[in-house]
Order: C-alpha cells, then sequence, then structure tokens
C-alpha cells in the first residue's frame, strides 16, 4: 500500500488510545528488567510516546539527511537512470515523512500542533552542521550508505 493510500485511510480513522502504537519489541525499554515493574498503563503510555518518538526520528533522517542528499546527487550531472530513480526515491521519501507527520498530528495533536517534532530538539549549530554536510554526499558517501541501511531496516520483520 502506497504512502498516500495510508495517509487517506487515517484521515477517517479514530485513534484508539486505549492501544499500543507499536510492537512491544520495538520499544528499548521492553527489554530490561525495569520494564516488567512498570503498570499496564504506564506500559501502555510509554509505548504511545515511544512510537510518536520513532517516528519523529524517521522524519528527522527523512527530511535533515535523506532529502538533501537526494537533492544534491540531483544537482550532479548523472545518467538519465539513475537520475529518475533517485527523483522517484526523493518523491517517496517526501510521501513518507507526510505520512509520518499525519499520523503523529492524529495521535498527539497537544504535541505536533505547532511544529513536526516534539521530542528531537537538535541544536542549530548541529542543524548547520548537519545541513552542510548533507549537501556534498561526495565528500560524505555515509550518508548515502545510512539511507540505504533504513531502507533495508525498514523492510525488517521480527523472526526472519
Amino acid at each position: 500500500m502506497s504512502a498516500l493510500a495510508v495517509t487517506c485511510l487515517l484521515e477517517d480513522a479514530t485513534v484508539d488510545q486505549g492501544k499500543r502504537f507499536i510492537p512491544e519489541e520495538f520499544t528499548p525499554l521492553s527489554y530490561t528488567p525495569s520494564y516488567r515493574a512498570l503498570t499496564e498503563e504506564q506500559r501502555l503510555r510509554y509505548n504511545q510516546l515511544q512510537a510518536l518518538y520513532f517516528n519523529e526520528q524517521i522524519i528527522f533522517f527523512e527530511t535533515a539527511i535523506g532529502r538533501k542528499v537526494l537533492e544534491a546527487l540531483l544537482r550532479d550531472s548523472l545518467p538519465p537512470q539513475l537520475t529518475k530513480g533517485l527523483r522517484q526515491f526523493l518523491e517517496e521519501e517526501q510521501q513518507h515523512t507526510e505520512m509520518f507527520r499525519r499520523i503523529n498530528q492524529r495521535c498527539a495533536p497537544q504535541f505536533y500542533g505547532a511544529g513536526h517534532f516534539y521530542f528531537i530538539q537538535p541544536p542549530r549549530s548541529w542543524m548547520a552542521a548537519l545541513s552542510w554536510a548533507t549537501q556534498h554526499p561526495r565528500f560524505f558517501p555515509m550518508f548515502v550508505w545510512l539511507m540505504l541501511l533504513q531502507e533495508e531496516r525498514s523492510l525488517f520483520t521480527p523472526g526472519e
């Protein structure tokens, strides 16, 4: 299902605040002994907050790294097929970003009424350095590698 189709479904969906938002295995604390000491209500809220943060991470990486790297690569003279693939990749990343923004907005409008980030608040100086580095992917190919790693990780299914 495309990001656009999922987003359309979200518009009509009601958020059930009584359910977990992501599988428990995706939350770091669930692997610790202290997690078992939490009440069910605390585990539920932790899960929901962790899901919002997880979505913010995706938004951050897609906007602060992915978009800028792809745009920088597209400024170079590349073979037509590669240019076409990079444009498609950029378009899909923009759709994913919008989908995750809408999910967070629907799940926690009190956090996302004024912006797209609640948990992630990097210093401006770090963002300036990151912005400069991502606009030079030929000098910092690790960003391309990180993008591919994230894309590959998004296909991971527990138990495989």
